[in-house]
């Protein structure tokens, strides 16, 4: 009975000794899985600083965009109408004699 009771317990104890190594590499599997998870959320975490980071500058350029297009809208139509001035006096030098005021040779030709 002895000897039988030994063998069990000798059984008994090889099965714990694997399951405990089994334990330990599921536990090590764990920590290692553990490791590269935490690793991952800290880099999506900087991943989507980041992100945040390029679509607050990308907002900010985008307003700096726009008022530069608004401010050489105005340039433009200043310009424009300037332009507009200066073709009218340039077409009423080009048909009126600048010393009397008469209208000149092209004047009546057109």
């Amino acid at each position: 009975m002895k000897l039988v009771f030994l063998e069990d317990h000798r059984e008994l104890v090889e099965i714990s000794c694997r399951l405990l190594r089994d334990l330990k590499a599921a536990f090590t599997e764990t920590e290692g899985l553990r490791a590269e998870l935490e690793k991952s959320i800290r880099s999506r975490e900087a991943l989507a600083e980041h992100l945040r980071f390029t679509l607050e500058e990308s907002k900010r350029l985008r307003r700096k965009l726009e008022e530069l297009i608004r401010n050489r809208e105005d340039e433009i139509r200043d310009r424009t109408e300037e332009l507009l001035v200066a073709n009218l006096n340039l077409e009423k030098i080009a048909r009126e004699d600048g010393l009397t005021g008469i209208a000149n040779h092209r004047r009546f030709v057109e």
